[in-house]
């Protein structure tokens, strides 16, 4: 690959199970239509740009659509997911976990399961978790 070092930080992934639960929910994302994504369409993207690496995340709502087990469910399933995108490609893709704010206590948990377990290089946070911006006690811990 001839590509420059360009790193694209903001790349989002589509997970199947997320794109089906939004659209299941009549949700779409921020505002705009969930897009078709697949690894080989986003390669093919990334080479058109001369970006090397595109790191994953999960955009607008995030993985806490309004249940905090769902989001625990839903949150596991798109970071297994990233996971494995990043195994099959290692040279072209990273991944930041989506965690299921504003439950706490499963966000740490996840968190720590996709960093430790399934590699994963960062985490991804939303402006806002239902209204509630980070920087707000409640989210101390």
């Amino acid at each position: 690959m001839n590509f420059p070092a360009r790193i694209d930080v903001h790349h989002h992934i589509v997970p199947p199970v997320w794109a089906e639960t939004l659209a299941a929910r009549g949700l779409n994302s921020g505002g705009w239509a969930i897009p078709a994504w697949s690894p080989e369409s986003a390669i093919a993207m990334l080479d058109q740009q001369g970006i090397a690496t595109g790191v994953m995340s999960v955009t607008s709502p995030g993985v806490h659509l309004g249940d905090d087990a769902a989001a625990r469910d839903l949150a596991r399933a798109v970071n297994e997911y990233g996971a494995e995108v990043v195994k099959d490609h290692p040279d072209r893709f990273g991944h930041f976990a989506g965690i299921p704010l504003p439950d706490i206590d499963a966000a740490v948990t996840e968190a720590m399961y996709a960093l430790d377990a399934l590699g994963a290089d960062g985490v991804v946070l939303m402006s806002n978790a239902h209204g509630k911006y980070l920087g707000d006690p409640d989210f101390e811990p």
